[in-house]
């Protein structure tokens, strides 16, 4: 199945086990069941959250629990209609509401796990908040144990937007933000609607991690 080599050289290469790997697994393929596209979304995310997570090296941020948080970011979305999340086109006020749910279904579903994915679900719940229209309003009680990491899964949240809004301007041909544009319009967009990011995105390029035009060389 398309995607199962990269997933198979993530887990190798990100030293994820076998007990996280089966429960990652089995959230991905119930996520496929539903829509096959947002599977590999999320693989092709997780990919690139792990160069994300390598490139920056900042203090506190590990690259395999980013590419973890890049497999499960929209695992909520096993509770989305499967009608509306393969739509084609545009979506409605109404619909949207009904998508963004997805974030905080999937902090309810990875909050029963261990402390890993505990750690995970308040970042996937966050990586909506940053752009033009963030949600969601008001996140989850962080517990005890997490108060002292918030600013740690802020910034693991904010990585997480970049990687899964990048995936999505590359990938995505629905109607919906971007629909038939240039490389480079798309680009320009990335660029503004993540404007406080501007100079590491900048400095992503040079390395290779986010390229908007793979069939030539950046210099």
């Amino acid at each position: 199945m398309e995607g199962d080599v990269l997933l198979r050289e993530l887990f190798r290469s990100y030293w994820i086990g076998d007990d996280l790997q089966e429960i990652v697994g089995r959230y991905l393929m119930t996520l496929g069941w539903i829509s096959e596209a947002t599977r590999l979304h999320s693989i092709r995310v997780a990919a690139i959250c792990g160069k994300l997570g390598k490139e920056i090296r900042i203090k506190g941020i590990h690259p395999r629990t980013l590419v973890i948080a890049g497999l499960l970011h929209d695992i909520g979305k096993i509770n989305s209609d499967q009608g509306l999340l393969n739509k084609d086109g545009a979506f409605t006020a109404e619909e949207r509401g009904r998508m963004e749910a997805h974030v905080y279904d999937g902090w309810r579903i990875l909050r029963l796990h261990r402390r890993e994915l505990q750690f995970v679900s308040h970042v996937a719940v966050r990586h909506h908040r940053f752009g033009k229209k963030p949600y969601p309003e008001k996140l989850p009680r962080l517990p005890a144990s997490l108060v002292r990491h918030e600013e740690l899964i802020n910034i693991y949240a904010r990585l997480l937007a970049l990687a899964d809004d990048y995936d999505s301007r590359m990938h995505r041909n629905d109607g919906r933000n971007g629909d038939n544009l240039s490389q480079f319009t798309k680009r320009e967009q990335y660029l503004r609607d993540n404007d406080d990011q501007r100079e590491f995105i900048l400095i992503l390029e040079c390395a290779g991690v986010i390229n908007f035009f793979p069939e030539t060389t950046l210099v």
